[in-house]
This record gives structure tokens, C-alpha cells and sequence, in this order.
């Protein structure tokens, strides 16, 4: 079944009437072209998801000074990318004590990016050595006096340090303790000690007749 749709197209005015001529459209059928609508792709979704950056080791980490320091490193996924290279800003002197910040940061193919950061403390936690001149345990006979031998002390950071005795030899009969201590220029401090035993001189023999 044909249907048929009227259009105005002209209007003309002769004498006192007014004649309409109308077109007559067919639709729905008969010899009438048709047209194939285009069809548009949706547009490709957008990534704006940063990548995912995985420490190896701990966010914050301390290391002995005067030793040598590694850098555990990182990795990044991302959920288009896959994995994504990761770079380091910022570096540690393991021989300078301080707090240094190391900065990962990785970029996807659409710009997304990701930062993280580990926090490493330098510190000289380690003691410094005394070590004695002499034996820890020295005897001597009362009235002979004690004469000082003393002690030197180094340190892995600092090297040589002053040493302080604190203690004294008395000349009667006795145990006497005597103390040693350096510290070093990170407060650590250590000390030792070396007795000193005065034994009562010997008397004389009873004279003979």
C-alpha cells in the first residue's frame, strides 16, 4: 500500500480564489532510491589511569655510614601498558650521615604518571675501640706506685679519638678500677676498664742471734 503526503508547494492567486496545488510524495514504496545510514564508531575509550609503581624493599630505610649502599630499585604495571619502565631521581652518600630521598616515577603511552618515594637514613651507629696499652689486670707491690700506661681509641668514621681515665691507684692495699671512654662524633661511646691490685709489701724476716 502506497501513502501518500501532501506538500505545499505554491501558492497562486487568480481573481478572488485562492488555489493550492499540492505535491504528492510517495513514501514506503515504489521505485524510490533509499540510502544506507553511516554508522559511526564509538570513540576508543580513555585511558587516564596512572601505572602502579611496587617498591622491592622498605619505603624507608636506614644504612650504617661508612658502608655501601644499594638501591633495592622499583616496578611499575599498568593496566593498558603492561609493565613500564621506572626512573630514579635523587641519590645516597653513604659516607655523609643524613636523610636522602630517592624519587621513582613511571609514564604510560597516554602520559599517565606515577611517583613514589623511599626515605634513606644515614647513620654511624658502630662504637668506637679502645684498646689498652698493657694488661686489663695489673698487680703491683705497695710503695712501688702505679705509673699510668694508658689507652688509645679509633673510630671507622672519625678515626682516632681522645680518650678520658677516670679512677686512681691509691698506694694502700687494694683493688683499684680504672676507667677508659671515647666517644665519637655521633654520640656513640664506649668504655673498658683495667684493674689495678695493690698488694701489701712484704715485712722483713725476724733478725737471728
Amino acid at each position: 500500500m502506497v501513502s501518500l503526503r501532501s506538500t505545499p508547494v505554491a501558492f497562486v492567486r487568480l481573481a478572488s480564489s485562492l488555489v493550492i496545488f499540492l505535491a504528492l510524495t510517495a513514501c514506503g514504496g515504489g521505485g524510490g532510491g533509499s540510502s544506507t545510514p553511516t554508522v559511526t564508531p564509538p570513540p576508543a575509550p580513555v585511558d587516564t589511569t596512572a601505572p602502579v609503581i611496587s617498591l622491592e624493599g622498605d619505603a624507608e630505610m636506614t644504612v650504617e655510614q661508612g658502608t655501601d649502599f644499594t638501591d633495592p630499585g622499583a616496578s611499575a604495571t599498568d593496566d593498558t601498558d603492561g609493565t613500564v619502565s621506572v626512573s630514579v631521581s635523587g641519590s645516597v652518600d653513604a659516607s655523609t650521615a643524613g636523610t636522602y630521598t630517592l624519587t621513582y616515577t613511571a609514564t604510560d603511552a597516554a602520559g599517565n604518571e606515577a611517583s613514589a618515594e623511599r626515605v634513606v637514613t644515614v647513620e654511624d651507629t658502630t662504637d668506637p675501640v679502645i684498646t689498652l696499652n698493657g694488661d686489663a689486670a695489673i698487680t703491683i707491690v705497695e710503695g712501688d706506685g702505679y705509673s699510668e700506661l694508658g689507652a688509645s681509641a679509633s673510630d671507622n668514621i672519625d678515626g682516632a679519638l681522645t680518650v678520658t681515665i677516670s679512677g686512681t691507684v691509691g698506694s694502700e692495699p687494694g683493688v683499684y678500677t680504672l676507667t677508659y671512654s671515647a666517644v665519637d662524633a655521633a654520640g656513640n661511646a664506649v668504655s673498658i676498664e683495667r684493674s689495678v691490685t695493690v698488694e701489701a709489701a712484704p715485712t722483713g724476716g725476724d733478725g737471728g742471734g
